[in-house]
Formats: structure tokens, C-alpha cells, sequence
């Protein structure tokens, strides 16, 4: 890109930032094109070239963080879709680890798909995967530390769970969807879109997974997460279910395979056992 025109005494460099940047998104401003030295007949085209790798760049990370989407929607779409959002929300700071995380919330809103409601929470999916992928290190226990532990002390434990272990509810199939595009699974055609699921996602041996859970054991996690004992969650999970009739044998809540999920996968950090 051209350089800056030395004879702009009265721009400091971070306004000359700013100016740069503002330009990228309203297109070239004439206050910022007198600080070129590049001739007035060039730089239109030249700002336009560095403005189209940009927004390239950014449709580029958009798509890496939301591959799922990008499939569902076609890549035309998906472009057309990020160039609108990284106008309304660009990046904010130098780490890209944050960039797109308004993006879930965008689809909700944006008008082109509302008639695919779905999106938005298996973008919400997506960000959750790449969160845990980053998250904070932090040691899981193990089997053997919860087999010192005795049952009625156990049930009377809080737990802190693994800062990498995320929630997502919804009442489309986001697991069966994800999967299906994710993994390159094609069974799309068995998938209907009135059968809500939950899943919880974690990192455990430096790979993000994604489970499939029931209600009880999301709701289980849930309670936890929000220092609920064991057994108050349990209560909690199961009271749930028992106001809905048409819970079947394949959903019920089960509490062992719930607690055996979580210690066999990572999702737990740290037993707190209450002392009276």
C-alpha cells in the first residue's frame, strides 16, 4: 500500500490508523487520500485491491471457524453473508481468537436466514468447539480420584468443571446436523428438523469432542456448572424429566452414565467435598 505522505503534520499516527481503517469499510475517504503520495488517478484502484484481500482474509477465518455453516449455505452465500458481518463487526483486537464470536448471534438476526433457523445455534456449536479449543489448561480428575471419595460424601460435593466444557441447547437436531456435514456423514435425509438436542463439548487429549446428550444430563451439567451439588443436580435433572410424559426408554435420564461420561471424557477439574 502507498506510503504516508510526510507533509500531513496535522494527522498523528493513530489517527492516521483510525482514518485507514474507517476507509476499509466506507470505502476511501478524502481526508486519508491526501496522506498518500501515490497519484490521485491510482489510488481508488489500489486501495480497492488491499480492501478486497481483507475482507478476503476475514471471509477466509469466518469460513475456518464456521465450516458447518459455510456448507449448509453454499460458499456464495456464506461470503456475501461475512462481507456483510464484518462490516458490522469487525476485528476489535490483534489476536483473531476472537473474531466471528458475534456471528451466532448475527444469523439470528440477519433477514437472509430466517427461514434457516437452525444456523444459529449450530453456529453456536462451531464457537463453542473453538472456545474449548482454547480455553485455559487446566488438570481433569481422574477415576481414581472420585473412588476415595464415599457415596454420601460424593453426593454432597460441588464440582468445578473444565474450562474448556461448553453447553449448547436446542430444539433442532444440532448434533445429527453438525455431524452429518461435519464429518462428511450422508445421512441428511434421515434428519428432521422437530427433534431437539443438547450437546456438551470439551477438550480432552489436546482434541475438541462433541457429545450428544440427553436433557437430564444436560440439565444435570447445567446444575453443576452452577454449584449445585451432585445430588441436587440429580434431583433437579430428574424432576425435569418427570413433567414430561413422553420422555422414551432411549432419553432417560440415567445418573451413573451421566457421572461416567463426564469422569471417562475430562469434564471435571475439581471435587469440592462439604465438611460439617
Amino acid at each position: 500500500m502507498s506510503s504516508i505522505d510526510n507533509a500531513s503534520k496535522d494527522i498523528t499516527a493513530k489517527q492516521w490508523q483510525t482514518l485507514f481503517t474507517q476507509s476499509l469499510f466506507d470505502g476511501l475517504s478524502k481526508t486519508l487520500a491526501e496522506t498518500l503520495t501515490t497519484e490521485e488517478k491510482h489510488q481508488q484502484q489500489r486501495f480497492a485491491i488491499y480492501q478486497n484481500n481483507v475482507f478476503y482474509s476475514l471471509s477466509q477465518a469466518l469460513g475456518d471457524l464456521y465450516p458447518v455453516i459455510k456448507k449448509l449455505v453454499g460458499d456464495d452465500f456464506f461470503n456475501g453473508t461475512a462481507s456483510i458481518y464484518i462490516r458490522q463487526y469487525p476485528p476489535t483486537q490483534a489476536a483473531m481468537v476472537y473474531f466471528g464470536e458475534q456471528f451466532p448471534a448475527f444469523l439470528a438476526s440477519f433477514e437472509h436466514t430466517q427461514t434457516m433457523p437452525y444456523l444459529t445455534d449450530i453456529a453456536q456449536l462451531e464457537l463453542a468447539r473453538h472456545k474449548a479449543y482454547h480455553a485455559a489448561d487446566k488438570a481433569i480428575l481422574t477415576p481414581t480420584d472420585f473412588g476415595v471419595v464415599d457415596a454420601s460424601t460424593f453426593e454432597q460435593s460441588t464440582v468445578i468443571l473444565h474450562p474448556s466444557l461448553t453447553m449448547v441447547d436446542s430444539i433442532f437436531p444440532i448434533f445429527q446436523i453438525w455431524q452429518a456435514n461435519h464429518h462428511n456423514i450422508e445421512n441428511e435425509g434421515d434428519i428432521h428438523l422437530n427433534e431437539p438436542e443438547s450437546a456438551i463439548i470439551v477438550r480432552y487429549d489436546y482434541e475438541c469432542h462433541v457429545f450428544n446428550v440427553d436433557q437430564g444430563t444436560y440439565r444435570f451439567y447445567d446444575a453443576l456448572s452452577n454449584q449445585m451439588t451432585i445430588s441436587e443436580s440429580a434431583t433437579y435433572a430428574y424432576e425435569d424429566e418427570v413433567s414430561k410424559s413422553n420422555i422414551d426408554e432411549k432419553n432417560k435420564f440415567d445418573i451413573s452414565s451421566a457421572i461416567a461420561l463426564g469422569i471417562q471424557n475430562g469434564f471435571f477439574s475439581q471435587l469440592i467435598t462439604q465438611h460439617y
